[in-house]
């Protein structure tokens, strides 16, 4: 069916064709079933838009006339004055209302029932049909015995067995679909004059197609009175190029496959009420009837009842049933759940617990490219292609994947294992990089359908080849391989609780960690100010030390012995070393709280500025550097670059025993496009155990009493912090005795 002729589109065209009958737009039959009459108005002004081209068999007048009408002059004036009150009155919905018995014509009283969308009004007129009296009270019964705590099979069972006792249609059916949208009878009452049984038997999606299940899912109940009778067209097909939407109508068309379908089981007539849970389409409510079955008001509105109290039922018990699966397995769902939103994920432990969770043959966990498998699985590479080419391109409100027929899906170039017959993948970020996966072996098993769902039958009539339902709906048995046993609806239960929990845990940690960094930054307000106070409380007392260690060494110098200058002079380098200290942690504390403005400069510009600064060191070293002649540019906080390079030229020069070393620098633009430069020396080196806990504060590697006591233990800490200021790293490749490289990324 070419879509774009749509608006054209009429059941009694016998557009439907073998290839677009899972495509039949239902929900504009373009007709209606011949035993009403439909008249659609506009809300504004009542007047009349769509017509039946039946009103001449109710008394009124054809649809040509009438269409040049209001609703005053089509109905007798007190009925049109009486109707036109509740239509203005009544605050009309999607779902049909009945308005009461109307006297259309002289001798002639109609049921109406009215509905709205958008912006017009559906009347649809039908015969008065009566109920049986005692309705109410088997309405009663029915819905009494729906609110016992009753398992999902005992459930259906009561509700077919009510609804049949309620209506006495001659078969009642409850009708679950599968995750294909197969369905099958689990549950079934029938009259004593029906011998036919399709209890335990499935049927194909195709026996509901997709436009009918998408009316399902925004309608209670759709009735079919009489299967056989001829639709009659509604007048005009179309509207500027638009059809009529019939979604909610009573009288709304039937399609040709689905009448030709009722009269190959001998059904004349069925009413199908929805099932539905969390707001998705469970299952249904068939009844068929072997004669002509017309719905009073009030059987109607039963069915509606029954429908809305039974999917709220259900809902409330599936509800149960997977909170009790999660009680019992609330231990292994919270620890899952924890191991799951560690920094440094448990492998092993989590996937022990993943096999305590869901019955499964193999369990993985994937985390970007890594790939964790126990148990029966694919490899890492196979994952990974099947997760590009496959759960990348699904269209889903949540990440979750689950089949029981893998091999319907993967090619044979995928290479899986080939006893694997499906999975559950479980999503830990919203393009599945890392998941959890639970596999299960293929089962052989057998399927009882309700005739063979592979027959097709294609005929050509009077519009052409068409394709007919099958006739037979004897039991036919399927074996079929291939497939794992279907994950049940508890499960993702299951698996959707345990990503709920580890969203929880993440937001818990995120909390206690934003507290803990706030708590810090306070503490590193509060260090800063007493660093600031300190150093100059501190500096005050130490200076009067140096000054009057030079005041005795001036006064009193010529009357003390070498012993007692010796330990002036000590004392004057001690408080010296004191200063210098303190200035660097001052130095240290200010580097947090440093506004790093970036910009681009050569990297051998801030290299000359460093070797200026330490030219006196460089030429009482007797040192030689060598600097790389195409350095690149540097792009960062300038004076924290310079400060760098020359912190470690400084160390460099510090620690040799060399009478000349050589110190080399060189540098060059990584693949990420940052700057990589490193001061390399032939010196002392440092001993490998030492590598980690040099760049710790007031950490040295040397005693005060050796050669090389001129440190700090803070310069190496202060590179490091202006490195991590740009987000950047520092290495050190040295050899004790050899020399040390250190290699900055920034």
């Amino acid at each position: 069916m070419d879509k774009g002729n749509s608006a054209e589109y009429s059941v009694l065209h016998g557009t439907t064709t073998p290839d677009n009958c899972d495509r039949e737009p239902v929900n504009i039959p373009g007709c209606i079933c011949p035993h009403g009459f439909l008249l659609v108005l506009s809300q504004d002004d009542f007047k009349p838009l769509w017509v039946g081209a039946n009103s001449a068999d109710f008394g009124l007048p054809v649809p040509e006339e009438l269409l040049q009408h209001r609703l005053k002059d089509v109905l007798p004036s007190s009925e049109a004055a009486r109707l036109t009150a509740l239509l203005r009155d009544e605050a009309l919905t999607t779902t049909p209302e009945w308005l009461g018995e109307f006297e259309v014509s002289p001798g002639q009283r109609l049921d109406i029932h009215a509905h709205k969308l958008r912006d017009r009004i559906y009347l649809e007129f039908e015969p008065i049909a009566r109920s049986d009296s005692r309705l109410d009270v088997r309405l009663r019964q029915l819905l009494s015995s729906l609110d016992q705590e009753l398992d999902t099979q005992k459930f259906c069972e009561a509700l077919a067995e009510g609804l049949q006792k309620l209506t006495g249609l001659d078969r009642v059916m409850a009708y679950r679909f599968a995750d294909d949208w197969s369905g099958e009878v689990i549950a079934e009452a029938t009259s004593p004059r029906e011998p036919v049984r399709f209890l335990g038997l499935r049927f194909p999606a195709m026996d509901i197609p997709k436009p009918a299940r998408d009316i399902y899912s925004r309608i209670r109940v759709r009735a079919l009175p009489d299967s056989v009778a001829e639709p009659v067209a509604i007048y005009p097909i179309s509207r500027q190029g638009e059809p009529l939407d019939m979604t909610h109508c009573i009288l709304r068309g039937a399609s040709e496959m689905y009448s030709e379908y009722l009269a190959n089981m001998g059904i004349l007539s069925s009413v199908t009420a929805s099932l539905q849970s969390r707001g998705n389409l469970w299952g249904l409510i068939a009844c068929h009837h072997n004669e002509p079955f017309f719905l009073s008001p009030q059987q109607r509105s039963s069915f509606e009842l029954v429908s809305q109290v039974a999917s709220i039922q259900l809902d409330r018990m599936l509800t149960r049933r997977n909170e009790r699966a999660a009680r019992e397995l609330e231990e292994v769902c919270v620890r899952i759940a924890d191991l799951a939103s560690r920094q440094e994920v448990p492998e092993e432990k989590l996937l022990e617990k993943m096999n305590g969770l869901l019955e499964a043959d193999g369990v993985a966990y994937c985390r970007d490219e890594r790939f964790y498998l126990s148990g029966l699985g694919p490899t890492a590479d196979q994952w990974h292609y099947f997760r590009r080419r496959h759960l990348l391109a699904q269209e889903s409100q949540e990440p979750l994947f689950c089949t029981d027929q893998f091999k319907s899906l993967a090619t044979p170039k995928e290479g899986w294992p080939a006893e694997i017959g499906g999975f559950l993948c479980l999503g830990l970020s919203e393009d599945f990089s890392e998941c959890l996966i639970w596999f299960r072996k293929e089962v052989v098993r057998e399927i009882k359908w309700g005739g063979d769902p592979h027959e097709k039958v294609v005929k050509v009539g009077k519009h052409g080849a068409r394709l007919h339902p099958r006739k037979s709906f004897e039991t036919y048995v399927e074996t079929v391989a291939d497939r794992c046993k279907p994950w049940a609806e508890e499960e993702l239960y299951l698996v959707r609780r345990v990503r709920h929990q580890r969203a929880e845990l993440l937001s818990v940690r995120a909390n206690e960690l934003a507290a803990v960094n706030k708590r810090l930054s306070q503490a590193n307000e509060e260090l800063d100010a007493f660093a600031t106070i300190a150093s100059h409380d501190l500096k005050e007392p130490i200076r009067g030390l140096s000054n009057y260690t030079k005041f005795l060494t001036a006064d009193y110098g010529h009357i003390l012995d070498e012993d007692g200058l010796h330990m002036l002079r000590r004392m004057s380098y001690l408080t010296e070393k004191m200063e210098g200290l303190l200035e660097s942690l001052l130095e240290y504390s200010k580097l947090n709280r440093s506004e790093l403005k970036k910009s681009e400069k050569p990297l051998r510009e801030l290299v000359d500025h460093a070797l200026l600064f330490l030219d006196s060191r460089v030429k009482k070293n007797s040192a030689t550097i060598v600097v790389q002649p195409d350095l690149p540019r540097v792009y960062g906080h300038i004076p924290f670059v310079e400060a760098i390079i020359t912190n470690l030229l400084s160390n460099a020069l510090k620690y040799s025993r060399r009478e000349s070393p050589t110190i080399e620098i060189s540098g060059h633009v990584d693949e990420n496009g940052r700057t990589v430069f490193s001061v390399k020396d032939d010196g002392i080196g440092i001993p490998e155990d030492k590598h980690e806990v040099i760049f710790d504060l007031l950490v040295r590697l040397h005693n005060h009493d050796d050669e090389f006591d001129e440190g700090y233990g803070v310069g190496l800490a202060v590179v490091k912090k202006m490195v991590e200021r740009h987000n950047g790293t520092i290495e050190i490749q040295s050899t004790l005795g050899e020399g040390t490289e250190f290699i900055v990324t920034i």
